[in-house]
C-alpha cells in the first residue's frame, strides 16, 4: 500500500513540475530564440497544462479498454520522449 501512495504522489507532482521547471527558464528561452514572438515563448508554460486537461479526459475513457498501468506507462513514456526531443531541437517551432 505504501508504494501505491508514492506512485500517486509522484504522478500528481508531474503537473506541478511541468510549469515550475519551465517558468524560470522563459528568459533564457527568449535569449536563445530572439526572433520568436514572446507570446509564443510564454505558451510553453500554458501548453503542458492544456494538454494534461485534454489527455486526462481521453485517459478516463481509455481505462475502459486498457489497464491503468499500461496507460500510466504510455503517458510517462510520451512525457519522457517529449522532454528529451525538446532538448535536441534547433528551432523553436
Amino acid at each position: 500500500m505504501k508504494f501505491k501512495r508514492a506512485a500517486i504522489l509522484s504522478l500528481s507532482i508531474l503537473t506541478i513540475m511541468s510549469t515550475d521547471t519551465v517558468a524560470p527558464l522563459v528568459g533564457q528561452i527568449s535569449a536563445s530564440f530572439p526572433d520568436v514572438n514572446p507570446t509564443l515563448i510564454k505558451q510553453t508554460i500554458t501548453l503542458p497544462s492544456l494538454m494534461m486537461i485534454f489527455f486526462s479526459l481521453i485517459s478516463g475513457q481509455l481505462v475502459k479498454v486498457i489497464s491503468k498501468k499500461a496507460i500510466i506507462a504510455i503517458g510517462l513514456g510520451l512525457y519522457t520522449f517529449g522532454g528529451i526531443t525538446a532538448g535536441w531541437t534547433q528551432s523553436f517551432t
